[in-house]
């Protein structure tokens, strides 16, 4: 009696299915990121969100709760600079639908490569437009005494006339 053998292949996916696949990622992803820019650019600091609790219960963020949720999140955390997220979310998408004609493209190294040098440029920028801007960069000028950048960079230790180093109270 003969024993079947298994015909190893490389990919088990059709050419079809794998071109529909990327093609939905492509869509998925730009969904997310339109949605994420939607968010960001309607964000309002009354809305309930993750930093702001209070007496509004209507949400007027295009976004809806979770829009206000995440655009408060990003914008307390990284500022305006928050923008580069849908920016690099479509980007990831493009990357992907062009995987059909360059296979190097879906590369896990290389894709670790590309995320890992997107978070060093929005740490970069985070703290670039926080020595730059100051305090005038915090969000527009309802919210002057938050700094969107993070704790690190807008303490008043890197202004050019800190006194950190004398041990002014509270600074040390």
């Amino acid at each position: 009696m003969s024993q079947a053998t298994w015909k190893k292949t490389s990919n088990p996916l059709t050419p079809r299915l794998l071109r529909l696949l990327r093609e939905a990622a492509l869509y998925l992803l730009a969904a997310l990121a339109a949605y994420l820019l939607i968010a960001l650019w309607t964000y309002q600091p009354t809305d309930p969100a993750w930093s702001h609790r209070g007496p509004t219960v209507s949400v007027a963020n295009l976004g809806g709760r979770f829009g206000a949720w995440i655009a408060d999140v990003l914008y307390n955390l990284f500022g305006y600079t928050a923008y580069l997220f849908p920016i690099m979310i479509a980007v990831s998408g493009w990357r992907i639908y062009l995987h059909r004609r360059d296979p190097e493209i879906a590369n896990a190294r290389q894709r670790a490569v590309v995320w890992t040098g997107f978070l060093l440029a929005l740490i970069g920028a985070c703290g670039l437009a926080s020595l730059h801007f100051g305090a005038a960069w915090a969000r527009g000028s309802y919210r002057p005494s938050v700094s969107p950048a993070p704790r690190c960079f807008s303490s008043p230790c890197f202004s050019p006339a800190s006194r950190c180093s004398r041990g002014s109270p509270g600074y040390g």
